[in-house]
């Protein structure tokens, strides 16, 4: 009854009249009431505009209380309220919009005996994301110094940036249910998106899943998509969403569901679907130079995270940055051309040998390792 009276309530939508004599305001144009420093400029508020802001604040409070974990709160730590305040480089920086979708978990809600497993199940799967990013946040994004005070040692030494007025370049955009979804600076898109998974994956949460349904097992992939600050967030979110399902397509033809990663570093512009983006940007000839996804296995292939890293690690310590950025470009040159490259930079230096030369004798698989260098922490490969 009390329902039904709610929603048959009329409540009259009011505003102050915009006569010609009253000074609009600077947002909405509505009659100005109050005026306000805003982002270091004086602006006119109006009545509308004055509540949406307190009611904002108040909305931000509580954004703060649920995500970021209370021991950050209490020394000022914050999310930004602006993207281009989460790249710590003012210039040249890059975002990062990490979508991170669990695998099977739709199987695992169908599979429920009755309607008070399912609703535990959900209860647990979304303390589990929340948990998932207080613990990112604590372990890989804020470290604490010798006398366990928190400090930004860990992005000082990953790139060299302290974080500005402790406003963390991260940012939770959607966490609902076995859905994560988050901004972060450039560099540390990939890095975060592997911990969120390792985390969500980790062997405490298993085995609460397991206590509601013994047959779970828990696996997730993501998708990065790493674009220049000014880059427009909706089309980066939808191109994260591709490169989710292009990782989770990729998982399911395994012998066994595992996790998996997708990721595009964009330094300009891009139009279409992932697959198009593909053609443009990483296609030469019969050679597909880009080969994600990245599986979290154990195995020998080259599609695994353990090995793209280990690869990028190498180049990192034995090659000079302008090799690698002559070696990434002879990498689009044909077979022979690439051959004769490699020849003259062993005879130059011994060290510059192929990371699996081996195996491979045309560059298909140094791309990604050789662009995976300047986005992620080089001290965490």
């Amino acid at each position: 009854d009390s329902l039904n009276k709610i929603k048959q309530t009329n409540i009259p939508f009011t505003q102050n009249l915009n006569l010609h004599i009253a000074t609009p305001g600077d947002f909405d144009n509505q009659a100005a009431a109050v005026p306000k420093d805003f982002k270091e400029h004086r602006r006119l508020f109006s009545e509308s505009c004055t509540n949406k802001e307190s009611a904002g604040k108040d909305s931000i409070k509580d954004f703060l209380n649920f995500f970021m974990p209370g021991e950050l709160i209490k020394n000022g730590y914050t999310f930004p309220l602006e993207f281009e305040e989460i790249s710590l480089q003012e210039e040249r920086g890059h975002l990062a919009v990490v979508h991170i979708d669990g695998n099977g978990f739709g199987m695992l809600f169908q599979k429920c005996a009755s309607l008070e497993m399912a609703r535990q199940l959900s209860i647990t799967v979304d303390e589990l994301s929340k948990k998932t990013i207080h613990q990112l946040i604590h372990n890989h994004i804020i470290c604490k110094n010798d006398k366990n005070e928190i400090c930004n040692i860990k992005f000082k030494d990953a790139f060299g940036y302290p974080l500005k007025n402790k406003k963390l370049p991260f940012r939770p955009i959607i966490i609902s249910g076995d859905d994560i979804t988050f901004v972060c600076d450039g560099k540390l898109g990939i890095y975060l998106a592997e911990k969120c998974i390792d985390i969500f994956t980790s062997d405490e949460n298993i085995r609460k899943i397991k206590e509601i349904n013994p047959d779970a097992k828990i696996t997730a992939c993501a998708g990065v998509a790493i674009v220049k600050r000014k880059f427009p967030f909706i089309k980066a979110y939808v191109l994260a969403e591709e490169l989710c399902k292009a990782a989770k397509k990729m998982a399911k033809e395994q012998p066994s569901v595992c996790s998996a990663i997708e990721y595009h570093i964009a330094n300009t512009g891009f139009a279409g679907t992932w697959d198009s983006i593909q053609q443009s940007y990483y296609q030469q000839g019969k050679t597909n130079l880009h080969l994600g996804p990245y599986l979290f296995t154990n195995d020998n292939s080259q599609k695994t995270i353990h090995k793209l890293k280990s690869a990028a690690k190498y180049y990192s310590k034995e090659w000079s940055k302008n090799k690698l950025a002559t070696l990434k470009r002879v990498s689009w040159d044909t077979e022979k051309e690439q051959e004769i490259f490699l020849n003259e930079s062993e005879l130059q230096n011994p060290k510059h040998v192929l990371h699996n030369r081996k195996q491979y004798t045309q560059l298909e698989t140094e791309y990604d390792s050789i662009e995976l260098i300047d986005f992620y922490p080089n001290s965490l490969l």
